[in-house]
């Protein structure tokens, strides 16, 4: 069987066009030719943003390519280096990297843009997800992926470590029940309110507009934020930004005014944190944690192969 962990940890694969790297689990190698990143953590989200080789080709999804290229767009990240290298992998269409071929299929992991790999070398067949989210809006795209990896007979599944770690205490499996939480909380407090937003799934950020308009409260977004939501969105009368109107206003009218820490103007009894926004990269994940029942159903569907996370 190809060795295809690194001593570094790094999930490669040597082929006669140059080394394929799958995402970054501590640094991009100085031999990798083409980078496939699936999914963002803090670390891959840095290492891509100190990136200084130009010649290396970095392969994102379409979803993803676009997030990135808005947030620089409107401020809401720091440029990346060697941008202009990125290019998108189509999902559904085979790539071919000498002896390897890599088909991507679309995943949900509760931000944008992550994908799941099916990866064929001349010796094996495998499937890769980093993580995926079992109780998000998304579940189509994963038993889709899931059917498709079980067809075409992978013998190892790939996956990191994300779904096995203990849930952090008073933490949301799903979309469902975050949702949930936020009309609550919208039920529960009548005045002013206070939001602190993650952009790194504006999806979600429409969820909670839309659930805001259906109780009649006006949404005042940061500036950043409503040029970022006027690219994903074409509801703009759901919100309105704050460079044209005063926190005052929006104690007038019982609204919802964007924070981007806590102000004394707002108790924080009466302020909504969502849950990405619990580290300050705002990329905190929002999964149900595989106990091993779930582990033994999920090598079933995918046709047993073995299990290896890393």
């Amino acid at each position: 069987m190809q060795k295809i962990i690194a001593k570094t940890g790094e999930i490669i694969f040597p082929s006669s066009k140059g080394i394929i790297q799958i995402d970054i689990q501590q640094r991009i190698l100085p031999t990798t030719k083409y980078l496939i990143i699936t999914h963002l953590t803090p670390l891959i989200l840095a290492k891509l943003q100190k990136n200084t080789d130009p010649e290396l080709k970095i392969k994102v999804s379409y979803e993803l390519y676009y997030l990135l290229q808005k947030l620089q767009r409107v401020r809401l990240l720091e440029p990346i280096n060697q941008f202009q290298q990125f290019q998108i992998i189509p999902v559904g269409f085979t790539q071919q990297f000498g002896e390897i071929s890599l088909t991507a299929y679309r995943n949900d992991d509760s931000l944008t843009g992550s994908l799941a790999l099916l990866i064929k070398t001349n010796e094996q067949t495998l499937g890769y997800c980093a993580a995926f989210a079992l109780a998000g809006p998304h579940l189509k795209r994963i038993h889709r992926w899931q059917k498709i990896f079980r067809q075409a007979g992978i013998t190892l599944f790939l996956t990191s470590q994300t779904m096995f770690q203990p849930a952090a205490p008073n933490s949301f499996s799903g979309e469902v029940g975050l949702l949930h939480h936020w009309e609550k909380f919208l039920n529960r407090h009548q005045g002013l309110l206070g939001v602190q937003l993650s952009p790194w799934n504006p999806e979600r950020l429409q969820r909670y507009l839309v659930l805001a308009a259906a109780h009649q409260r006006k949404v005042f977004l940061e500036p950043h934020f409503a040029s970022l939501l006027s690219h994903f969105s074409e509801r703009t009368t759901d919100w309105t930004t704050q460079k044209t109107a005063t926190i005052e206003q929006a104690v007038q009218v019982g609204g919802v005014w964007q924070l981007k820490k806590q102000q004394a103007a707002i108790p924080a009894t009466a302020v909504f944190i969502d849950p990405a926004c619990q580290a300050a990269d705002e990329l905190t994940l929002i999964l149900e944690k595989l106990a091993e029942p779930q582990q033994q159903k999920l090598l079933q569907q995918l046709g047993q192969p073995q299990l290896q996370i890393i």
